[in-house]
């Protein structure tokens, strides 16, 4: 458990072209259509995603963009993203620690 993240529920990422996988692959927790709950992956797992620029086929097969989540305007239905954290005990924030690429419909988060 990295800084006391229990679980994260939300949206999973999306899948864009064949080839392009931008939905949480390591997640552990309950899956549903589109949905993640109770569990933890890769938006908290304390790995960078390489940089997006001239996507390359990743290690072990896996897809352009595989270590990144990612999420379009259209997956979301013009929506916010809305991802909950579950902590071990009770924190206080001034910033979240995230980092994105935005790449013209398509925000990406890791």
């Amino acid at each position: 458990m990295l800084g006391g993240v229990v679980s994260y529920s939300g949206v999973d990422g999306v899948v864009r072209d064949p080839g392009f996988l931008l939905g949480d692959d390591s997640y552990d927790g309950a899956r549903g259509p589109g949905l993640l709950r109770h569990g933890l992956g890769q938006l908290y797992d304390g790995e960078l995603g390489r940089p997006l620029n001239n996507l390359q086929l990743q290690a072990y097969g896996r897809g352009k963009g595989w270590e990144w989540v990612g999420w379009s305007s259209e997956q979301l239905q013009g929506e916010p993203l809305h991802l909950t954290f579950t902590f071990d005990t009770m924190r206080n924030f001034s910033s979240p620690p995230a980092s994105s690429q935005p790449r013209g419909r398509l925000c990406v988060h890791k």
